[in-house]
């Protein structure tokens, strides 16, 4: 057993582990080739349609994508930037061209994080490429696999520019913040401008950890990096595209007269969210009990990688300060719960939970898998490697990597073993599972080949009024809003204005 703990060692462990990731990303890549656009994909894309079908111009779906934001803007709500982008659907331009855009949300949520957890991992933290490997495949993993809403998240094309694709923006902000800092070169405040004008754009959630995360690193490195000043830009940009959005007619328009501002809202918000978070870890568990594996694997994992970083002197942090960063953590993951709980509790919109909940998700491993980083960082250097403790010579196995991986590492991974025995139900909850479930039971066919019917009869000129066949809403993984037998239904007036027909209706039985 312990040459075969020393033979399988952390390099052979990150190859695997990226094998198994690069396996557990197939179904999401697999069904969007079955995914379809669906309600607010064709009613926000339908002037870009119709300018492309008249003009096959791109200058022209610019145009109608300019004309979609105002009304937009005055009538619906304020992410102006999400309804130019949603302009731009792929099926705009061609018949059955959906899937790209599905790519485009699965790729920019793993490219993103990949890069974000790789570079602070790697660079920042001083881990070797082996453990920023493997602990961003395991945050990778379980952002995938149990996203609260994959069907609105990656299958949605107005719910994935909304609630994915600022993401990976909001992380590249922040790796090219901390590039901006090291180097000092201001190529990166373009970069890094870009970013916050998309998120300002789009999220207000991304856009308040901008307003949290910017300050908190103008406080704490002025005085030693005068250059940081230049950061006021994208930040003045990211705050100048959010309040377009906050002040936009649409948002009062779509949540009722009573949406606005309130002292008193926000106080209450600010207190709810702050509570919300301190039962946040247990909710995240019963939803999903393998997140121990995480939290497991991300510990051992973790202390061999910061271990490693702080022998070689390769941490480019001091980890001074571990109360001060799971504070920054708690109350960023707070302010994530605000956007929510202030739409909802306070001022009665009913629809805004599932689109932030993704957010949270998406966050909430990411952020407390670096707290955990963190305190290891700082009990190894202060305890372990040359203090109290090493003195002692008691706790050796904790910083000698061979005995640690026979006392820790490998007990650490039989109990993620007894774990995923324990809670194997879980496994049926991940989105591998439901999407082999959705294909083998047929339905993924059957759905196929009831779209292939629609689009016969949409795609054709001469039918200007479209009877379309029932189909089930309920489609597993993906996202489909039916067509209803009264004309008049929102769904059927989106078929209705993308495809130019004078009537879409629900064919009688």
């Amino acid at each position: 057993m312990s040459r075969l703990v020393n033979w399988f060692d952390d390099k052979k462990i990150a190859v695997l582990a990226i094998m198994i990731f690069v396996l557990s990303v197939i179904p999401f890549f697999y069904l969007a080739h079955y995914a379809r656009p669906s309600g607010d994909d064709l009613g926000h894309a339908r002037f870009a349609h119709a300018a492309w079908l008249d003009s096959g111009s791109i200058w022209e779906v610019h145009k109608a994508a300019i004309h979609t934001v105002k009304i937009s803007y005055n009538g619906i709500a304020g992410e102006w930037l999400a309804y130019y982008i949603n302009s731009f659907m792929p099926e705009v331009f061609a018949p059955y061209a959906f899937w790209i855009g599905c790519y485009l949300f699965i790729l920019s949520v793993v490219i993103g994080m990949a890069i974000f957890s790789f570079y602070f991992l790697r660079r920042i933290f001083g881990a070797g490429w082996e453990y920023a490997a493997i602990l961003s495949v395991i945050i990778l993993i379980f952002t995938m696999q149990y996203n609260p809403n994959s069907n609105i998240s990656f299958y949605w094309f107005t719910g994935g520019v909304k609630y994915i694709l600022p993401h990976p923006f909001f992380l590249l902000a922040l790796v090219f913040t901390g590039k901006f800092l090291i180097a000092k070169s201001r190529r990166y405040i373009i970069l890094i401008s870009i970013c916050t004008f998309i998120v300002g754009g789009i999220s207000y959630s991304h856009s308040l950890l901008v307003f949290m995360i910017f300050p908190i690193l103008f406080v704490c490195l002025f005085r030693k990096a005068k250059h940081i000043l230049w950061l006021l830009i994208p930040y003045i940009i990211c705050f100048a595209a959010f309040i377009f959005q906050a002040i936009a007619p649409g948002n009062k328009a779509r949540a009722g007269s009573e949406f606005g501002f309130d002292f008193t809202s926000v106080l209450f918000t600010i207190i709810n969210s702050l509570k919300l978070e301190f039962t946040a870890p247990i909710q995240y568990i019963e939803r999903v009990p393998l997140l121990l594996v995480a939290l497991v694997s991300v510990t051992v994992f973790g202390w061999l990688g910061m271990t490693q970083a702080i022998k070689k002197g390769k941490a480019l942090i001091s980890f001074q300060c571990p109360l001060l960063y799971i504070a920054m953590i708690f109350l960023i993951n707070s302010a994530l719960n605000a956007p929510r709980i202030y739409a909802v509790d306070f001022m009665g919109v009913d629809n805004a939970t599932s689109g932030t909940m993704v957010v949270e998700w998406l966050f909430y491993i990411l952020t407390w898998a670096s707290a955990i980083l963190y305190i290891e960082g700082w009990l190894i250097k202060k305890y372990f490697s040359g203090g109290a403790f090493a003195k002692t010579g008691k706790f050796g196995f904790l910083t000698d990597e061979s005995r640690f991986r026979r006392n820790i590492l490998l007990p650490s991974l039989l109990l993620c073993l007894a774990i995923v025995v324990w809670h194997k139900g879980n496994l049926k909850d991940s989105f591998a599972y439901q999407a082999y479930v959705y294909v083998e039971s047929g339905a993924a066919a059957e759905y196929k080949w009831r779209i292939a019917e629609y689009m016969e009869i949409l795609l054709d000129d001469s039918v200007e009024e479209a009877y379309l066949d029932p189909i089930n809403d309920r489609q597993g993984p993906l996202l489909h809003w039916t067509v209803m037998e009264d004309e008049t239904n929102y769904v059927n007036w989106t078929y209705k204005a993308f495809y130019r027909k004078k009537r879409v209706v629900l064919r009688e039985e």
